[in-house]
C-alpha cells in the first residue's frame, strides 16, 4: 500500500480552485481531479499492514497533541521554485505569521514517524517542507516544444481551515494516481 499523510480541502475551496484550472486548458497539463486535490505533509511510501498500524499510533498520538489552524491559499505559480517547472501549484502559508502551524506538524508528524520503528518511514525529507497543492503536472514534452512559455503568478486569497488531517493511499493507475482516505485525525 502507497501511504502519505494530507490535509483534505472543503469541497467549495476544491472547487473554487477547479475554475483557475479551466484558465489555463489550453496548456499541455494533466489537471488534478477535485477530488485528489489535498496539501501532502509527509510522503511516506509503500507499506505493509503492521506498518500501516504503527502510522495510525503515530497520528493518533500527534493528531491529539496538535491544535487546529487555518492556512492561507495565496498565489498559483508554477513549482518547484528554482528549478524548471513541473507543475501548477497553489502556494499555502500559515494565516498568522508568529507561528507556522502547517509546518509545527508537518515536522512532528514526520520526526514522530522516523523516531518510532516500523513504519516505514526511515528518514526525515532533505528538502525544506513547502506547503502546496498541486493543481497539474506538466507534460514536460509538450511544454518543451512550446516556443514561449506562460509566466504563471496569479495572486489569490483563500483560507482553509484545518482541524484535521489523513492517512491517505496512493493507486497509481494509467489515468493517474487515485487517492482514498484511509484514516482520519482530528487536531
Amino acid at each position: 500500500m502507497r501511504i502519505f499523510t494530507a490535509i483534505n480541502l472543503p469541497k467549495e475551496t476544491k472547487k473554487k480552485l477547479v475554475s483557475y484550472q479551466k484558465k489555463w486548458q489550453s496548456l499541455p497539463v494533466r489537471w488534478t481531479p477535485p477530488e485528489n486535490l489535498h496539501i501532502t505533509l509527509v510522503f511516506i511510501g509503500n507499506v505493509d499492514k503492521s506498518q500501516l498500524k504503527q502510522i495510525e499510533g503515530v497520528s493518533k498520538k500527534v493528531g491529539e497533541a496538535c491544535s487546529s489552524f487555518a492556512i492561507k491559499l495565496y498565489n498559483i505559480t508554477l513549482g518547484p521554485p528554482n528549478r524548471p517547472p513541473r507543475m501548477f501549484w497553489v502556494e499555502a502559508r500559515p494565516e498568522h505569521s508568529k507561528k507556522n502551524k502547517v509546518k509545527e506538524l508537518h515536522d512532528t508528524l514526520e520526526d514522530s514517524l522516523v523516531r518510532v520503528k516500523n513504519t516505514g518511514l526511515e528518514e526525515k525529507e532533505s528538502r525544506v517542507y513547502k506547503p502546496h497543492i498541486t493543481l497539474g503536472r506538466i507534460n514536460q514534452d509538450e511544454w518543451k516544444k512550446m516556443g514561449q512559455h506562460p509566466t504563471i503568478n496569479e495572486e489569490i486569497s483563500m483560507k482553509i481551515p484545518v482541524d484535521s488531517f489523513e492517512i491517505m493511499k496512493s493507486e497509481l493507475k494509467s489515468s493517474g494516481a487515485e487517492y482514498s482516505v484511509v484514516k482520519s485525525f482530528t487536531l
